[in-house]
Protein backbone atom coordinates (compact mmCIF):
# COMPACT_ATOMS: atom_id res chain seq x y z
CA UNK A 1 0.00 0.00 0.00
CA UNK A 2 1.52 3.36 -0.80
CA UNK A 3 0.89 6.26 0.62
CA UNK A 4 -2.05 7.84 -1.21
CA UNK A 5 -3.80 4.61 -0.83
CA UNK A 6 -2.92 4.95 3.19
CA UNK A 7 -4.17 8.49 3.45
CA UNK A 8 -7.24 8.24 0.97
CA UNK A 9 -7.80 4.58 3.06
CA UNK A 10 -7.71 7.07 6.58
CA UNK A 11 -10.59 9.72 5.18
CA UNK A 12 -12.35 6.82 3.89
CA UNK A 13 -12.62 5.39 7.51
CA UNK A 14 -13.18 8.85 9.50
CA UNK A 15 -15.49 10.03 6.70
CA UNK A 16 -17.53 7.16 7.42
CA UNK A 17 -17.13 7.19 11.20
CA UNK A 18 -19.18 10.24 10.87
CA UNK A 19 -21.67 8.94 8.52
CA UNK A 20 -20.83 11.28 5.98
CA UNK A 21 -21.24 11.30 2.03
CA UNK A 22 -18.47 11.83 0.25
CA UNK A 23 -20.51 14.48 -1.40
CA UNK A 24 -20.79 16.35 1.64
CA UNK A 25 -17.21 16.25 2.32
CA UNK A 26 -16.14 17.65 -0.96
CA UNK A 27 -18.34 20.70 -0.64
CA UNK A 28 -17.65 21.32 2.79
CA UNK A 29 -13.92 21.03 1.78
CA UNK A 30 -14.36 23.34 -1.89
CA UNK A 31 -13.32 20.08 -3.90
CA UNK A 32 -14.56 18.76 -6.73
CA UNK A 33 -16.34 15.62 -6.21
CA UNK A 34 -14.08 13.73 -8.51
CA UNK A 35 -11.24 15.04 -7.36
CA UNK A 36 -12.64 13.77 -3.63
CA UNK A 37 -13.13 10.45 -5.03
CA UNK A 38 -10.24 10.13 -6.30
CA UNK A 39 -8.35 10.99 -3.03
CA UNK A 40 -10.73 8.62 -1.34
CA UNK A 41 -9.55 5.61 -3.78
CA UNK A 42 -5.74 6.18 -3.47
CA UNK A 43 -5.70 7.76 -7.20
CA UNK A 44 -4.89 11.10 -6.46
CA UNK A 45 -2.34 13.31 -4.95
CA UNK A 46 -3.64 15.80 -2.42
CA UNK A 47 -1.68 19.12 -1.67
CA UNK A 48 -0.93 19.86 2.19
CA UNK A 49 -3.94 22.73 1.38
CA UNK A 50 -6.20 20.10 0.32
CA UNK A 51 -5.49 17.51 3.12
CA UNK A 52 -6.24 20.51 5.61
CA UNK A 53 -9.36 21.75 3.60
CA UNK A 54 -10.60 17.87 3.95
CA UNK A 55 -9.41 17.52 7.80
CA UNK A 56 -11.38 20.65 8.63
CA UNK A 57 -14.42 19.45 6.82
CA UNK A 58 -14.77 15.98 8.93
CA UNK A 59 -13.71 18.15 12.25
CA UNK A 60 -10.19 16.23 12.84
CA UNK A 61 -6.78 17.45 12.80
CA UNK A 62 -4.43 16.87 9.65
CA UNK A 63 -2.20 13.99 11.87
CA UNK A 64 -5.56 11.91 11.87
CA UNK A 65 -5.19 11.35 8.46
CA UNK A 66 -2.41 9.88 8.74
CA UNK A 67 -2.58 8.08 11.68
Amino acid sequence: MDWHQHVGGRIREIRERQHLTQEEVAAEASTDLSYYRGIEAGKRNASLAKLILIANALGVKVPELFF
